[in-house]
């Protein structure tokens, strides 16, 4: 987690600028009490939609907040729009796809990690339950070599 929030933290540092420029400026000309209302607006969205149990993304929201504030001053950039919707319908699946390969990838490597401590418990023991194994052998009278 922490290797995560240093890659967006380095993110934000060299490409932030970039991002808040083409959303307050490009997109459409936020000011001050502009900036305001459609934070509080995509605000008053994730609350609700956190009430509801909606999975929503709070960038989104925030764009679609800022295409409102465009909307009622007509100043919306439709063609820088454009690349952004798309984004929004790649990154979905592409996300999907990703985490299903990594998934299959981290899950092979932990089952044969855990198979093969597996294996060693019993090489040293004889048994996946060594306590067991020696309970029975007291009980059947046979001696045990439970360490």
């Amino acid at each position: 987690m922490i290797t995560f929030g240093v890659a967006l933290i380095v993110g934000l540092w060299f490409i932030g600028k970039e991002v808040i420029q083409t959303v307050g400026t490009n997109l459409t000309e936020i000011h001050p009490a502009s900036g305001f209302t459609a934070e509080l607006a995509a605000a008053a969205v994730v609350m609700l939609a956190s009430l509801l149990g909606l999975p929503v993304s709070s960038t989104h929201i925030l764009i679609g907040a800022v295409l409102g504030i465009g909307l009622v001053n007509r100043q919306n950039n439709w063609d820088l729009m454009k690349p952004i919707a798309h984004a929004w319908v790649i990154t979905l699946p592409a996300a999907a796809i990703l985490s299903a390969i990594a998934f299959v990838v981290l899950r092979s490597v932990f089952r044969s990690t855990r198979q093969s401590m597996e294996q060693a418990r019993r090489a040293r023991h004889g048994s996946p339950f060594p306590s067991a194994q020696a309970a029975i052998a007291r009980h059947t009278g046979r001696i045990s070599h439970d360490r």
